[in-house]
């Protein structure tokens, strides 16, 4: 009984402090932390956050889905999904900001920022929906993915929209 306890305000300690320092997204040990699920298991790492969503919209993390809010955690690998009433604003860790609106769907494939190292990479998949992408970063490399086509840009801003056939 006692354990438990002491497993659960451990558990809860490391959600807060994840929290704290993910408003922080810097340093090596914020990337560290980041990096660990709430089982302490290796997890990708977060590359932003949702800053807005409205009607239907998901993240789907490792085969899970769950509701977008304000705040959840955006990490590579992800699915960003919005229903037909859905809509849903990420910002990803280098201030790049991602719209979708409804009845989308976005895989993070790849996303690598490194202010040090002077790496811009953002890499996504889009099977249907709208795209905004805003980066405030010239020169930085995207790519996205659709069923019929590889987008690559070296910009910093741009409209995407794929329809069903």
């Amino acid at each position: 009984m006692e354990m438990r306890m002491i497993f659960r305000c451990c558990k809860q300690r490391v959600e807060r402090t994840r929290k704290r320092l993910s408003q922080r997204l810097c340093g090596p040990l914020t990337a560290a932390l980041l990096c660990l699920d709430a089982g302490g298991a290796l997890a990708e790492p977060v590359i932003g956050q949702v800053k807005r969503a409205e009607g239907n919209a998901f993240i789907i993390s490792n085969g899970v889905s769950s509701p977008a809010e304000i705040g959840s955690f955006v990490r590579a690998k992800d699915t960003l999904i919005t229903g037909s009433s859905g809509s849903l604003g990420v910002t990803l860790r280098d201030d790049t900001r991602l719209s979708l609106g409804p009845t989308s769907a976005m895989l993070m494939k790849e996303f690598e920022f490194d202010l040090m190292a002077d790496k811009h990479r953002f890499v996504g998949e889009m099977t249907r929906g709208s795209l905004l992408y805003e980066s405030h970063w010239d020169g930085k490399y995207a790519s996205v993915e659709t069923p019929n086509a590889t987008i690559g840009i070296r910009g910093t801003r741009f409209l995407l929209r794929v329809q069903d056939d």
